[in-house]
Order: structure tokens, then sequence, then C-alpha cells
């Protein structure tokens, strides 16, 4: 469990992660693998991520 803050943080990531992932279904980008990497990482981040 993280902070508030930092919940709220990653929350809007994973909003973002999604919409990029609509956005982007006519071809791949580098956006899409770093908020890959951001959401499998997303059980490990904290505060000191911000």
């Amino acid at each position: 469990a993280n902070m508030g803050v930092s919940d709220a943080a990653l929350d809007t990531i994973v909003t973002h992660g999604k919409a990029l992932q609509w956005v982007d279904l006519r071809g791949t980008s580098v956006q899409d693998e770093s908020v890959a990497t951001l959401l499998a990482l997303r059980p490990n981040l904290g505060v000191s991520w911000m």
C-alpha cells in the first residue's frame, strides 16, 4: 500500500496508459513500452518514484 498521493499519481498513469493503448492501436510507440514498464513495476513503486 502506497501513500495517497502516490496512489493518485499511479492511478493517473494507469488511466493515461489505457488511453495511450486506445490511441495507439494503429501502431506501437516508445510511450506504450514506457507505460507498460511502469504498470509492470507499479507494485514496487512508492513515494520515492515521485
